[in-house]
């Protein structure tokens, strides 16, 4: 009899826990966090917007500084080449980057039409490691370095090194190759700090502290609002607002 009872208690617990997970999975689709692409980001001072391919890589961002309003379209040729345009709305210069990449080797040439005057092959390329990731930029005899943290986020770069909180980066779900996101001509406001993984809390210049983030207004994991310090006074240098878009809404 004892038996009996002990083999109906075991088949009603695992009936029971069976209607249990599915209700937590059913549970868990409800409450899915969306993921997330940076739309807008601004401060005072200047205004970046981003739109994306459906693949959730950038292929625009108009950036507004002042009166100067600055526009960088990227594509994505089927062959392994990526074609960046930069250009001024209010001048005539602008630059076109031709990036060819070829074993795990980013190499760039672009021109100004402004002055004509070209870029060669062997000026600025990337050395990528076997995640795709930037291990080393080089611009004629300038060498820049890069590690990373067992996350996967940037800890140097150059002389510059960095810690990270454990949120969702801004740009954690973008997928625009990473050395388009460093490079300065391309990302000129946003290249430094970087917010691939995790979200930047503090940047170190020589080893000393140079400046510090705070963040918040969480939508999703994702930061709204950043606070921009001076790592010695605590006075704050600027406040940048995101919006976001989801890649949901996009599809």
């Amino acid at each position: 009899m004892k038996r009996r009872f002990f083999i109906a208690f075991f088949v009603l617990s695992i009936y029971c826990f069976g209607l249990n997970s599915c209700s937590k999975e059913k549970d868990q689709e409800v409450v899915e966090s969306k993921v997330l692409l940076p739309k807008r980001i601004y401060s005072k001072l200047w205004d970046v917007t981003f739109e994306y391919d459906q693949k959730s890589r950038l292929n625009k961002t108009i950036e507004v500084v002042g009166s100067t309003r600055n526009v960088v379209e990227i594509s994505y040729p089927a062959t392994n080449e990526y074609k960046v345009v930069h250009y001024r709305l209010q001048g005539a210069d602008t630059t076109v980057i031709i990036a060819a990449e070829k074993n795990n080797r980013i190499d760039i040439s672009g021109y100004k039409s402004s002055d004509g005057k070209k870029m060669k092959t062997s000026d600025r390329c990337y050395l990528l490691d076997s995640q795709n990731r930037v291990e080393e930029y080089q611009n004629g005899n300038e060498t820049v370095s890069y590690s990373y943290d067992e996350k996967g986020n940037i800890e140097s770069r150059g002389t510059k090194t960095y810690t990270y909180d454990n949120k969702k980066g801004i740009f954690s779900n973008v997928k625009t190759p990473q050395w388009i996101l460093t490079d300065e001509l391309v990302f000129d406001q946003m290249s430094d700090p970087l917010f691939f993984v995790n979200n930047v809390r503090r940047v170190k210049q020589n080893k000393k502290d140079w400046v510090e983030y705070m963040y918040s207004g969480y939508t999703d994991d994702h930061p709204t609002v950043i606070q921009i310090k001076d790592s010695d006074t605590g006075n704050e240098l600027l406040q940048v607002t995101i919006e976001y878009i989801s890649q949901q809404d996009m599809n």
